[in-house]
């Protein structure tokens, strides 16, 4: 039964699609393309949102994030990363990670007031071999008979920098700690518990990477790397899906724009459109909602991000007008 459809798959791809594949990239190449991608988009983020206007957000902070990492840099960026790298084996590396656990772990107090138990903490293992991605983080089910899992993949090439913003945005107080809220504090049918809205669930991990006080140069270096990297998604979706940009048009951006060389990424624009928009767009709607709130409650983050929690994972627009109700 396998066998048999997947060659009926085969066979579509060899005799059906393949002669008949375009060259061009992106969904602005079809008849209409451009206004199903600005749908696209809606969807994907929130109702004001346009191809436009994050093509333009996307540039704006990458610019922000480029002048940052100058800064930090000086005018040698060769020598700095000579000075910052850091070689070790991947059983150090492993053992970082779960230093950082226990780091992050009594960070949670910072900024929350409620924290999770200690059993209730991810595991880290190694990605299987198949894995493209850096890191990414599997969470338990309902009943926690299975745990959450920080996967990384020790095949990939990166520094031991990277681990301390990975962990942030993966684990605590990322994806982990936000999913394990939602299913031990909420009274939820199960399926509202695994909900998955992009928005919010990324770009709550990236809002999460900068609730830390970065001490280390090299691991403040690559926590803007990841900025540049996200504010740049904006760019690159929008220019392949809208803008009608190639492959080469897109390589030569990234080697002009961003350190952390990923020319695979691309592949995940194409394939994908809109989901590298939710990264910085969710996290410019945190960012905007906590401004909000701290000018009626100062000093109360805690509140702000215990509310965040209550009421996610929401679409964003929902999401803002429940947290309008729940503050004003």
């Amino acid at each position: 039964y396998y066998v048999k459809n997947i060659n009926k798959i085969l066979i579509f791809l060899i005799s059906e699609y393949y002669p008949h594949y375009s060259k061009k990239l992106g969904i602005c190449q079809y008849p209409g393309g451009k206004e199903y991608y600005r749908t696209i988009v809606k969807s994907r983020t929130m109702d004001c949102a346009t191809p436009e206007n994050l093509f333009e957000l996307g540039k704006f902070e990458l610019k922000k994030y480029q002048n940052l990492r100058k800064k930090l840099v000086g005018k040698n960026e060769k020598a700095f990363l000579k000075k910052i790298k850091k070689d070790y084996t991947s059983e150090q590396k492993m053992k970082k990670l779960n230093d950082l656990t226990d780091i992050l772990y009594k960070n949670i107090d910072n900024y929350f007031h409620k924290n999770l138990k200690r059993s209730e903490i991810y595991k880290i293992k190694p990605a299987p071999p198949e894995t493209n991605s850096t890191a990414y983080y599997y969470p338990s089910d309902y009943n926690r008979e299975k745990e959450g899992t920080f996967y990384i993949n020790f095949k990939k090439d990166f520094d031991f920098n990277e681990l301390l913003t990975l962990s942030l945005h993966e684990g605590l107080p990322g994806h982990h700690y936000q999913m394990e809220r939602s299913i031990k504090d909420k009274n939820l049918p199960d399926y509202l518990k695994y909900f998955d809205n992009d928005s919010y669930i990324e770009g709550w991990g990236l809002y999460s990477e900068s609730l830390f006080d970065y001490k280390d140069k090299g691991e403040y270096y690559y926590a803007l790397n990841y900025q540049i990297l996200r504010s740049s998604r904006l760019i690159l979706d929008t220019g392949i899906h809208y803008y009608g940009w190639t492959y080469d048009k897109c390589v030569e951006f990234i080697k002009k724009n961003i350190s952390l060389t990923k020319y695979n990424e691309i592949i995940r624009y194409i394939s994908i459109p809109g989901q590298a928009l939710t990264y910085k767009v969710g996290e410019q709607t945190f960012l905007f909602l906590r401004d909000e709130y701290l000018k009626a409650y100062p000093g109360k983050i805690k509140d702000f991000h215990e509310l965040i929690i209550e009421l996610g994972p929401l679409p964003l627009d929902i999401l803002i007008q429940e947290f309008k109700k729940k503050y004003i």
